[in-house]
């Protein structure tokens, strides 16, 4: 199998063998140094398991489509450095964020990027990358990042 991203920096095609793909296991950690977000052909392809034996990348969950390891590496899809894990309070986060600029993704969380956005008046664009998502433990958090 082939997935191929035709707008990215990671313009190799990534080539997956069928067995590697339905026998591959993940491993799982807290988030480390580094998030990896994979691009949509490998999304599409439903290399989940595949991406964190293949990379040597840890899953921050089961359902939760982000990899992340201590180390930078060569990733088809987006890198970002973590500044800073901050667990999941609506007092918390409404201080950190109301009135800021920033992307915004969720992944295996309560809440729409929409939602939060309106909730913390947060505006879009920016260098800051926030990611909400859940972890393997249950526990809801945000990342805070920085583009690698």
């Amino acid at each position: 199998l082939f997935a191929v991203n035709l707008s990215s920096d990671f313009d190799a095609p990534v080539t997956v063998d069928f067995d590697a793909l339905q026998f591959a296991e993940a491993t799982f950690d807290e988030p480390q140094t580094y998030l990896y977000e994979p691009n949509a052909a490998l999304l599409k392809l439903g290399a989940f398991n595949w991406i964190s034996e293949h990379y040597a990348l840890d899953k921050l969950a089961v359902n939760t489509q982000l990899y992340t390891s201590e180390k930078l590496i060569e990733f088809p899809g987006r890198r970002f450095k973590i500044k800073d894990r901050i667990p999941y309070s609506k007092k918390t986060i409404s201080q950190l964020l109301k009135g800021t600029q920033a992307h915004i993704t969720t992944r295996n969380f309560k809440a729409s990027v929409a939602d939060l956005r309106k909730k913390f008046k947060i505006k879009s664009g920016g260098e800051r990358y926030i990611f909400f998502t859940t972890l393997e433990n249950g526990k809801s958090l945000m990342l805070d990042c920085e583009k690698s």
